[in-house]
């Protein structure tokens, strides 16, 4: 049915409970299947074959897919943490992963010359969006609660990607687009702009060039 969303989990199949409630069954196992042979075709082929790659190695790949400009992405990036377990190393090895640590908004604050901000991310265990989180909400980093940091990610996000209240609202935020939900979104948007300026007005400045 229009708008029913299902409970199954990744690590099941097929729920019994989901497909006895289905008004239609057959769109139940349809879209479970497809979810399946997603994952299949997207991740779990290109993991195994590794580009041909003797050695197993996985390397980052350029996309511009949503958005302008190019990021760093590998499948591993976007598989579903249940699924990663099963992406399992051979006795006696390990699979490794190593990330830039949020360098995107690392560059941008050193283009904008935010001398705060970059003093923060000097420290190579802090985290962007925790540090954002905690001039929105003025509290220290250490007590920024993970829900926090989630609902100031998608605006660090958008502010370089580019977003809109709308696009917060609806699909970063997943709620329905109305008055007070977009009042909301735009309200989060400007206290993330008035805790770190000096990128925002950077981003502005680049627009115009």
């Amino acid at each position: 049915a229009k708008g029913q969303r299902y409970k199954t989990k990744d690590d099941v199949l097929l729920s019994h409970q989901d497909y006895n409630k289905a008004a239609y069954p057959f769109i139940y196992v349809f879209s479970r299947w497809k979810l399946t042979n997603s994952e299949l075709t997207k991740f779990f082929y290109p993991l195994r074959n590794m580009g041909g790659d003797t050695r197993r190695r996985g390397y980052l790949s350029f996309r511009s897919t949503h958005t302008e400009t190019y990021r760093l992405t590998h499948k591993l990036q976007t598989l579903k943490g249940v699924l990663k377990k099963l992406v399992v190393p051979p006795p006696n090895h390990y699979n490794v992963g190593f990330d830039a640590a949020a360098i995107e908004y690392r560059v941008v604050a050193n283009e904008a010359n935010d001398l705060k901000m970059i003093k923060k991310l000097q420290d190579p265990e802090a985290d962007y969006h925790t540090e954002v989180a905690s001039i929105a909400f003025n509290l220290p980093p250490n007590q920024i609660s993970g829900k926090q940091r989630k609902e100031v990610k998608p605006v660090n996000v958008g502010a370089i990607y580019g977003i809109s209240a709308y696009g917060l609202c609806t699909s970063s935020l997943g709620k329905e687009p109305t008055s007070a939900n977009l009042k909301a979104a735009e309200d989060l948007i400007l206290t993330i702009m008035m805790s770190i300026p000096e990128i925002f007005q950077y981003l502005e400045i680049c627009k115009t060039k």
